[in-house]
């Protein structure tokens, strides 16, 4: 179910995100082979509306990854302001 729930924000899939918020049980925090984590995922798909609710939800804004980046750098890499602002 955790993969589900990631890939979910990795592609962006705001409906799907919601109902696994809602329905519990699930780690925000789930980190794939990459250490990527579902706001990593969210912030470099530039879905404010999922970063918004994973943060809502409690997830860290400062896990890294396995390349030490966490969701602040890949949201700076594209200038998305809107995601960065929720991240700071």
């Amino acid at each position: 179910m955790d993969n589900m729930f990631l890939n979910a924000c990795k592609n962006a899939q705001k409906g799907i995100v919601q109902a696994f918020l809602k329905k519990g049980g699930i780690n925000i925090d789930k980190r794939d082979s990459l250490g990527n984590t579902p706001l990593y995922y969210a912030s470099s798909r530039g879905a404010r509306d999922i970063v918004k609710l994973l943060l809502d939800a409690g997830a860290d804004v400062n896990l890294a990854n396995n390349s030490t980046e966490i969701p602040l750098h890949v949201a700076s890499r594209s200038s998305n302001k809107d995601i960065i602002k929720l991240l700071i």
